[in-house]
């Protein structure tokens, strides 16, 4: 028997395993693929990651300025609200302002009325001289007693006015000075009586025409420490002022020690009158500068004595009569002094 060489039985190509080396080369590509997508998906989260993080700080960055704007709109509400109160004290200033021009005009009116007033019979009897001396050849003149009254008078009247102004103006520098000596107020009150209804002429007494009746009924002596010629001026100007709202009627003048509720222990002058009363419309503004129900005076009388009497450490009022009766009670508190 002979040897035989066997070939191996032939082996045909599977198709199977070219399908599996195909399937696993395109599942490698689509492996592939599938890598490179996911890289850029990971880069676009990546982006997106960062866009969310630049969308946040961005957020942040606009609350902040939220926050600043919704700080510096509460800073210009408060500047606008500061602002309006600005222009209601500028509106008020301006009207204030305003208020004095009229004031101050309507001083000039009364001063310049009320300078004239006096002004003019003297110069009308100086002129009236000056005639009389020319006519008798410069002969002595004997001059009539009327004429040398109603020079002295109306002088008097320019002093006082002069004297009233001034005292304006250095209550409204602080410039009033007092100066305290001891003294019966009694006695005062019965020179300003005097001052009211009497003038002196020639070293004589004259009475002043009027129909009124002044009456006091002094007391026992009441000593107080005050500015004696200041209070003095303070009772003359309430008599004055009273006068000429009373003509034919009666004043009452009253003085008694009482205790202030703001001054304490005090001495309380009143001077009561049976005249027209204070009118609604002054009752508020009695006591202020240039106010006045009256043809005569300036309407400083009371606003000085009011300052006076405040200077003392004392008070002021005045208010209708009660009861049905007619006119005004003025009235001043003064404190005692040991």
């Amino acid at each position: 028997m002979s040897d035989s060489v066997i070939d191996p039985p032939s082996v045909e190509p599977s198709d199977n395993i070219g399908l599996d080396i195909l399937e696993q080369e395109e599942l490698e590509l689509k492996t592939t693929e599938l890598k490179a997508v996911n890289e850029k998906l990971e880069a676009k989260t990546a982006e997106l990651k960062a866009a969310d993080e630049s969308l946040a700080e961005l957020n942040l960055e606009l609350a902040h300025l939220n926050q600043v704007l919704t700080q510096t709109n509460v800073r210009l509400a408060k500047v606008n609200k500061k602002l309006a109160a600005k222009n209601k004290e500028l509106v008020l200033v301006n009207i204030q302002i305003k208020h004095q021009n009229e004031a101050q005009q309507e001083f000039i009116n009364i001063a310049a009325h009320e300078l004239r007033t006096p002004i003019m019979p003297i110069l009308g009897i100086a002129e009236m001289l000056d005639v009389e001396y020319q006519e008798q050849n410069k002969q002595e003149i004997l001059v009539d007693k009327r004429h040398n009254e109603t020079i002295y008078r109306n002088a008097r009247r320019l002093e006082r006015l002069a004297e009233n102004i001034l005292d304006v103006s250095k209550i409204k520098d602080n410039k009033l000075k007092l100066y305290i000596e001891e003294f019966v107020l009694n006695d005062i009150i019965m020179n300003a009586i005097d001052d009211v209804l009497i003038s002196t002429v020639d070293n004589k007494r004259v009475t002043v025409s009027t129909k009124t009746k002044i009456l006091y009924n002094p007391r026992e002596p009441i000593y107080i420490k005050a500015d004696k010629d200041r209070i003095s001026q303070v009772i003359y100007n309430l008599l004055n002022n009273a006068i000429k709202f009373t003509e034919g009627g009666t004043i009452i003048i009253d003085v008694q020690n009482s205790v202030d509720s703001v001054v304490g222990d005090s001495v309380v002058v009143l001077v009561k009158d049976t005249g027209i009363g204070i009118a609604p419309e002054i009752q508020p503004k009695l006591y202020s500068k240039f106010v006045t129900d009256s043809c005569q005076g300036m309407g400083l009388g009371l606003y000085i004595s009011k300052n006076i009497i405040e200077k003392h450490g004392g008070r002021v009022w005045a208010e209708n009569n009660s009861n049905g009766e007619k006119g005004a009670t003025f009235g001043f508190s003064l404190p005692l002094t040991n």
